[in-house]
Formats: C-alpha cells, sequence, structure tokens
C-alpha cells in the first residue's frame, strides 16, 4: 500500500499564531511555498531491518532493553540497535548527521534547536502517516499542541513524559546524621545549606563532600543555577526561552547573582566533590550513589538507578533551597516539549511508527511509573498510578514548590519565529554556570555580558519578524500566569 502525503516546507521563517494554524512564508520564499512528498512505506514482512534508535533516557535505558526483546520477539526480522548518550553529547555529536540526512530512525529533538526549525528543515516526518487518530487520543490533548508537537493537523513528535521540574536535592540521611545535621525538606534556607554542605565536607576529611554537580554538562548546570535564581525571586524561564521584566532581560539581576554567590562560596569552601568540573550528569548521579555527597541537584529519574545500583542508600528528596529574604521562593515549572520523532529519512518509519506504540503503551508507560523517576503523558495514567515513595515525594514537591505558566510559544507561533532566527549567545548561561568550577571568579562579569548581548540578539530578532508579523518586546515579558 502506498500514499503520499503533502508537508509545508517553509524556509527560515516558520510558524503560527497561537493555535489557528496560520502559515508563516519566509520573504525568499515570497508568496509561493516549497512542497514535499512523503511515501507511505510498507516494509515487507520477510526484509531484514536494522532499527537505529537514540535518546538520552539513561535512566529507563533496562526497562527499554526489556522492551527492545519484546518488540524484536513480535518482530522477528527487526534488529533494534538503541544507543543513549548524554544530552549534551547528543547536542555536540548529533546535529551534523541530522542535516546531513544521517539520522536514526527514531531520535529526540535536541535541546539547542526549535522545534519549527526541525520541521522547516524537513527532520521528521508526520507521524499521523503511520499512526492513526486512536494511538494520539491515548496522549493527553494539551499535550499534542501547534509550534511543540505538531503543525497544523500534523503531529511530528511526541513528549516523553510530564515534564516536572528536576532541580530538587537529594540528600544522603547517613552523612547527615553523622554531623548531627536534621533538615526539614520542605524549608532548607541558603544560610542552613550553606553549613550542612561546610559540616559535611569536614567531617568527610576527603572521603565525601558536601555537595556533587554535573559541571561538565552545561545544559544540568544550567538547570541549577536558574532553580537557585527563581527561588531567590527571578523569573527566567525555562531554558530555550526568554521571560522578560519590563522588556529587559533579567540574567545579571541581582537575584541570579545571589544564586551563583552561594556556588562560588560553596566551591571556595572545597564542598563540592573535587572532580565536580569533569562529570556528566550520569557520573554525578554514581557518586552520590556511592555516598561520595551529602547533596545532588537532579531529576526524578535518578531513583531507580539508585534503587538497583546502591539498594543501601538512604536517601531523601527535598525542595531547593531558598534565599532567606523570599522564603516562599517558587520554580517556574518547565513546558511539556515535543521529543521523540520519525527521521524523514528512514528507510522504515512504518517499524518506527509500530515501535512508539510499544513505547507509549498502557503496560510499559505504567512499569515506568511504577518503578518510579517517570510520570506518563498517557490520559489513562496519572499521579495514582505513581507507586514509588520516594517519587511520590519528588511529585508532590516539584508541584508544591513551582509556578504553572502557559507555554507562550503555543499561545503565539510569532515567538518562536524569534527564537528561530535569535543569535546564540557564547558563553551562554550554562556556560557561566560551569565556569564556577575553573576556578575563575568571572561569573559577575559574564552575566553582565550575556544578558546585554541576548538584549541585542532578541531586539534584532523581532524587528526583523516585526516586518512580517505582529510581534513585539512586550510579548517576551513575564506575566504571573501569562
Amino acid at each position: 500500500m502506498r500514499k503520499r502525503i503533502a508537508v509545508l516546507l517553509a524556509g527560515a521563517l516558520i510558524g503560527m499564531t497561537g493555535c489557528g494554524g496560520v502559515k508563516v512564508v519566509s520573504p525568499e520564499a515570497g508568496n509561493s511555498s516549497q512542497k514535499a512528498e512523503f511515501e507511505k512505506i510498507k516494509t515487507p514482512e520477510d526484509e531484514k531491518v536494522v532499527l537505529n534508535i537514540v535518546d538520552w533516557s539513561d535512566s529507563t535505558k533496562d526497562a527499554r532493553e526489556k522492551l527492545n526483546e519484546q518488540f524484536m520477539k513480535d518482530h522477528p526480522n527487526v534488529t533494534v540497535n538503541y544507543t543513549t548518550l548524554t544530552q549534551a553529547q547528543f547536542n555536540e555529536t548529533m546535529l551534523s548527521g541530522i542535516r546531513a540526512g544521517d539520522a536514526p530512525d527514531l531520535f529526540p529533538l535536541p535541546s539547542t534547536v526549535t522545534f519549527s526549525t526541525a520541521v522547516s528543515e524537513g527532520w521528521f516526518l508526520p507521524m499521523n502517516l503511520y499512526l492513526e487518530e486512536d494511538f494520539f487520543a491515548q496522549i493527553q490533548p494539551e499535550f499534542l499542541c501547534e509550534n511543540v508537537t505538531m503543525k497544523g493537523e500534523d503531529v511530528y513528535l511526541l513528549p516523553e513524559a510530564v515534564d516536572i521540574p528536576s532541580a530538587l536535592l537529594f540528600y544522603n540521611r547517613a552523612l547527615l546524621e553523622e554531623v548531627g545535621a536534621e533538615i526539614d525538606p520542605e524549608k532548607v534556607t541558603w544560610e542552613e545549606f550553606r553549613q550542612i554542605c561546610e559540616q559535611v565536607t569536614e567531617n568527610g576529611d576527603g572521603k565525601y563532600y558536601g555537595m556533587v554537580a554535573s559541571g561538565a554538562q552545561k545544559n544540568r548546570m544550567d538547570i541549577e543555577l536558574r532553580a537557585f535564581s527563581e527561588v531567590g525571586g527571578a523569573k527566567l524561564g525555562p531554558a530555550g526561552q526568554v521571560f522578560l521584566q519590563e522588556e529587559q532581560t533579567t540574567f545579571a539581576d541581582p537575584e541570579v547573582v545571589q544564586a551563583f554567590d552561594l556556588y562560588q562560596e560553596l566551591y571556595e569552601k572545597g564542598c563540592f566533590h573535587p572532580d565536580t568540573a569533569s562529570l556528566t550528569a550520569p557520573e554525578a548521579r554514581k557518586l552520590f550513589g556511592e555516598g561520595k555527597a551529602a547533596f545532588l541537584v537532579q531529576g526524578a529519574w535518578c531513583i531507580p538507578v539508585w534503587e538497583k545500583d546502591n539498594p543501601d542508600l538512604d536517601f531523601g528528596v527535598m525542595k531547593v533551597p531558598v534565599n532567606e529574604k523570599l522564603p516562599d521562593g517558587k520554580l517556574l515549572r518547565p513546558f511539556t516539549k515535543g521529543w521523540m520523532g520519525i527521521s524523514a529519512n528512514s528507510k522504515h518509519p512504518d517499524i518506527a511508527a509500530e515501535y512508539l506504540k510499544y513505547l507509549y503503551s498502557y503496560e510499559y508507560q505504567k512499569k515506568l511509573m511504577a518503578q518510579g523517576g517517570f510520570v506518563s503523558v498517557r490520559g489513562d495514567l496519572g499521579e495514582k498510578d505513581i507507586e514509588n515513595e520516594h517519587m511520590r515525594r519528588y511529585y508532590q514537591y516539584a508541584m508544591e514548590q513551582s509556578i504553572a505558566v502557559p507555554n507562550p510559544v503555543a499561545e503565539n507561533g510569532n515567538i518562536e519565529l524569534v527564537y528561530s532566527m535569535i543569535q546564540p549567545v557564547v558563553p551562554d548561561f550554562g556556560d557561566i554556570a560551569s565556569s564556577i568550577f575553573s576556578g575563575k571568579e568571572i561569573y559577575k562579569k559574564e552575566l553582565k555580558n550575556y544578558a546585554s548581548q541576548l538584549q541585542e540578539n532578541l531586539e534584532r530578532s523581532v524587528e526583523t519578524v516585526k516586518k512580517q508579523k505582529d510581534i513585539s518586546l512586550s510579548d517576551f515579558n513575564y506575566k504571573d500566569g501569562r
């Protein structure tokens, strides 16, 4: 069976306005639009197929490998070749291959690329060419949204899970008990946190430290310092978007600098594990699991890994420590993003689509929720299905300490048009956060430069888009509840 589908590829300026689906064509394209046709492929059942899949979901790797075994058992002509990278490794190593047409059959959208850019460059096939409406009906409708996972009626990406804050802290109870430290996991101030880190580090005498972080993985350091800044009163928004205050960037504001000051002081006093600068997130997670640090900032995905690899680890979950000046400080809840898509260059997109049915099946998603570290996007699974006590506590604290705001990009596609054009600033916020572990106190100057350059680049991109679309800097202002 063969079927052709026409998909809009609209060059450099592509977007939608709101949920209405208004097409934007680049100035170079004039009034014409470029069309690409995809043939619906049906792979013969006896054809040998290698299905290549790459993502960064290392915390669910064991469960995925079992799923892969089941898929190959049910499809004996298929070999699943599954690779996990860190998100930073994926961003750094996969982009050139994707753009050259040498992409895996299934892969996620890099965090450094906008959804509209990926669609306009023809990275992904529309999934509805291979998946029926009943498949998409299983996903909570708010997660299949214009400019995030969809363009018009076409679905290009599926979200991995419900995004909740991934910057809460884990603490090692045994190390805290050794120094007589008692904490209220729902309310720890920066000063209390600083003192405990110093006490644990001194008591450890080189065997363990107050804290360990993913210093070599700038996306994680971005999340950590963004979280401490936001509980201190900053409204930065998620990485990849910019929230302004009175049409000005806020990355050099006092609330941000104070969060960096806290980390700098902890570093100067030797409270971070000495290998922190060279650690990826999985490596930092491993050291915490081995009892080498009292605190770690990471996501709930750590929970099933420790319970499997470090069954004797006595750990707890706590909210992000708060600045004494703002004891009720809140995080901005991250937006659930598009994740996995079918490569437009896949020779077996029908097999890739079949794999997605397994990946998003009730049985597999419920299994992930039961083991912890995961909240499914399926409509028939929710908080009630979280069986793991640590995960239940992480979810509870994450919801209590965060504010939900609607995704501006989903409401106004012209905003993503600006993001697709804006020139990146180097060093960026994550780079500056990681620089703390370099031994050079340069973050105050770098934050000022970053805020200034980002402001300039944002204004330039807004002016460019403004020539065709209704957009202004005020559209980027943070508003409570937006």
